[in-house]
């Protein structure tokens, strides 16, 4: 009977152990889901930004065409007149690098 108890303590300690370990291993997951979720959030949150955007610029590219329909239009402005310069020297598949937001 004394070995009897000795295995049902045993078994209950082994229980309390997995218990526990099954009650850490639940909460690890919640913290990880709530990650998850949050970045999903902030992934959501840049690709409408990135969406508007394409939207300003579309709207911004048709704008200029609107308002200037040549080549001798376009280089009155100073600006475009200095990108024209610019880049008339670069080879066709030219690419500027661009820098990443830090």
């Amino acid at each position: 009977e004394q070995l009897r108890d000795r295995e049902l303590r045993a078994q209950l300690s082994v229980t309390q152990l997995l218990t526990s370990d099954l009650a850490s291993l639940g909460d690890q997951l919640r913290v990880a889901k709530n990650k998850l979720k949050a970045r999903d959030a902030e992934a959501g949150e840049v690709v409408a930004a990135a969406d508007e955007l394409q939207q300003q610029s579309v709207g911004l590219a048709a704008a200029l065409a609107e308002a200037r329909t040549d080549r001798d239009a376009l280089l009155t402005d100073e600006t475009l007149a200095r990108f024209v310069e610019w880049v008339a020297d670069k080879p066709p598949n030219f690419h500027a690098p661009t820098r990443r937001p830090r």
